[in-house]
């Protein structure tokens, strides 16, 4: 079963100079409005092994960790930044994503 959740709050962190080049370089965690952890995005250094998404079911509410290549940083916090309601999902560990709801054509335009 999918795990959804809206997205209220996020903390973004860099990582300094890291012993191993499998260790992430900056993370994205994500909060609902009662400040509960809702999981993370981890991103890694360009052309690493980016290991798999996964969820934890023994936590409440259910935590999503997803993990992402650093070229996807700026697009996320952007998205992040600017765009309500925010949602982060897991289906699968290589079917988890962040989406944003849904949008009128045009809402930016000035008529």
């Amino acid at each position: 079963m999918a795990t959804t959740h809206t997205i209220a709050k996020y903390q973004l962190a860099y990582y300094g100079r890291r012993p191993s080049e499998s260790d992430k370089i900056a993370q994205l965690t994500f909060y609902n409005n009662q400040n509960e952890l809702l999981g993370f995005i981890a991103f890694f250094k360009e052309g690493q092994v980016i290991p798999d998404n996964s969820e934890d079911t023994t936590r409440f509410p259910t935590r999503v960790y997803l993990r992402a290549s650093e070229n996807q940083l700026d697009r996320i916090v952007d998205m992040l930044r600017n765009e309500k309601p925010c949602y982060v999902r897991y289906n699968s560990p290589t079917h988890a994503f962040i989406y944003t709801g849904t949008e009128p054509v045009g809402e930016e335009e000035a008529e």
